[in-house]
């Protein structure tokens, strides 16, 4: 997942952590969840200039924590810990 600087860009895991969804608008996170009835957890911003990776999960397994990578000099980097 990729955001430049000229739009934000949400990201939000249900409660059970099997469903990630994403908007340019918190408003459409809620009405998306809240329409279907999932609970979910902290809504996130994606940070600029850096690139969140997911591995995508088999069916009724869980995502995990994304992998971050850095934007430098106009080159993805791997984030060093």
């Amino acid at each position: 997942m990729w955001r430049n600087e000229g739009r934000p860009l949400y990201f939000v895991y249900s409660k059970d952590q099997k469903l990630l969804v994403w908007a340019s608008e918190i408003a459409m996170i809620y009405l998306a969840m809240d329409r279907n009835g999932i609970e979910f957890d902290r809504i996130r911003e994606v940070p600029t200039e850096a690139l969140l990776k997911w591995e995508i999960p088999a069916r009724n397994h869980l995502f995990y924590k994304p992998e971050k990578l850095k934007l430098r000099g106009g080159t993805i980097f791997e984030e060093k810990p």
